[in-house]
């Protein structure tokens, strides 16, 4: 695992942020889960890249101003010698709230 921050866990049981949080998730992991029985990985895609941040966005919901900051998360690939988003997860760190 790499040693830059930051670095988390957008996992379906727990989300983790951080070099604390993501090193007592992967020892609660590794409590739960022990002597795999089997295992496949199938490739999709090789030639590709990710990106993962906070989007700061600010729009009109119901004609009213929100901001809002969600994580997200978005794996690219090259077509035609551009990089393309052919995925994106993101979910939200804290709810819209009135602009300021």
């Amino acid at each position: 695992m790499s040693r830059r921050e930051p670095v988390s866990i957008l996992g379906a049981a727990r989300v983790a942020i951080g070099r604390a949080e993501v090193d007592a998730t992967v020892d609660w992991l590794a409590e739960r889960l022990s002597d795999c029985l089997s295992y496949e990985f199938e490739l999709l895609d090789a030639d590709v890249a990710h990106v993962a941040g906070y989007e700061h966005v600010e729009c009109l919901t119901n004609g009213e101003p929100v901001k809002y900051t969600p994580r997200a998360t978005q794996v690219c690939r090259r077509e035609d010698g551009e990089w393309k988003v052919v995925h994106r997860h993101g979910d939200a760190l804290d709810t819209p709230r009135p602009s300021a």
